[in-house]
């Protein structure tokens, strides 16, 4: 059996995360060639419907033919279609044909994954039609595997951070629903002094996002802004000498940022939400602070009087083990495929 996804995600560690166990069995194949995608392929896994308009303009047009002719592929070369749900609708677009692009991908899947019970839930809200395919609940899996044994302590040694002071990062791409610019203007609202606190922001951003991130931080010595691509190394740095991971996302259905935190041992500040709730829960809980948008600001105050550095009990990641989730993952394609 062929399992080919798309996008392979070169650059994203949850894909590799989440099919290492069946890359471990020869069944993963990393390749986004199109002509494979169709002729050699038993599973094809989508992981993102919306990745065609990640390319230029020639790969978006190879998509998207590729996308409309998804049931012809799947009749005459008998290939399955999955998708991880991620999120319930495309974002940053307002096109009306990549909203119908997106819907039309999703009808023609046969099976989805959810990272969460409440997420699956709530996608079934959504689109009720979706209740007759195959479904299943996978966590997203923890990032152990992936990661030194450098700690808290020593982290903060070699970024030379104040001993007293309080660290808060964000990572991850940089979009307007994920709520950066306001987390900026909470924190120069905040006026914390340099000994108190720090604000680390990294990941890409697009030019225009960069210049209004610039200008919201400048004159503050102690924001820092890496708008680009954070190697794996340095990012593991930043998270593991953080006090606080914020997530001041307006919207979203599930967080790998929540998951990579947890798996480096930092405390996270995430939006109040059945998803987030259930993540904690199922980690053993006391790991998250919550926020609503009516009061993100005055929570991110509050993060700069706590005193306790690190997580006050060990995280349990037992149920985010990637070989279970791996093995897990193998049994749901092997019935779909069935």
């Amino acid at each position: 059996m062929k399992i080919r996804v798309y996008p392979r995600g070169a650059d994203n560690p949850y894909v590799d995360n989440f099919f290492g166990f069946a890359n471990k069995k020869g069944l993963w194949h990393k390749d986004n060639s199109i002509v494979k995608l169709i002729f050699n392929t038993d599973v094809l896994h989508i992981q993102w419907p919306e990745a065609w308009r990640w390319g230029d303009a020639i790969e978006r047009l190879r998509m998207v033919f590729y996308f409309v002719l998804l049931p012809v592929w799947k009749v005459l070369f008998q290939i399955k279609v999955i998708n991880t749900v991620h999120n319930l609708r495309p974002h940053d677009t307002t096109s009306w044909f990549a909203k119908r692009l997106y819907v039309w991908t999703l009808k023609n899947c046969d099976g989805f994954v959810h990272l969460t019970d409440t997420g699956k839930k709530q996608f079934l809200d959504i689109y009720p039609w979706a209740k007759k395919k195959q479904h299943t609940t996978i966590p997203h899996p923890d990032y152990r595997s992936q990661l030194s044994c450098v700690g808290n302590e020593d982290a903060r040694k070699k970024l030379d951070l104040p001993t007293g002071q309080v660290r808060v990062v964000y990572f991850g791409h940089v979009k307007p629903y994920k709520g950066v610019e306001r987390l900026i203007k909470a924190f120069v609202n905040a006026k914390v002094p340099a000994e108190t606190g720090s604000l680390w922001v990294g990941g890409n951003a697009s030019d225009e996002m960069k210049e209004v991130l610039i200008s919201l931080a400048n004159g503050h010595s102690n924001i820092t802004l890496e708008l680009n691509y954070i190697n794996d190394t340095d990012l593991e740095m930043q998270v593991k000498a953080a006090d606080w991971v914020v997530l001041p996302y307006f919207s979203g259905l599930n967080s790998g940022v929540a998951v990579y935190s947890l798996s480096c041992g930092a405390r996270a500040l995430v939006p109040d939400t059945e998803v987030m709730h259930e993540l904690d829960d199922l980690t053993g809980g006391g790991s998250f602070e919550y926020f609503t948008n009516d009061n993100f600001s005055d929570v991110l105050v509050s993060l700069f009087s706590k005193t306790t550095r690190g997580m006050t009990r060990d995280v349990n990641l037992q149920k985010l083990d990637r070989e279970l989730i791996g093995s897990k993952y193998l049994e749901f394609i092997k019935r779909v495929v069935c």
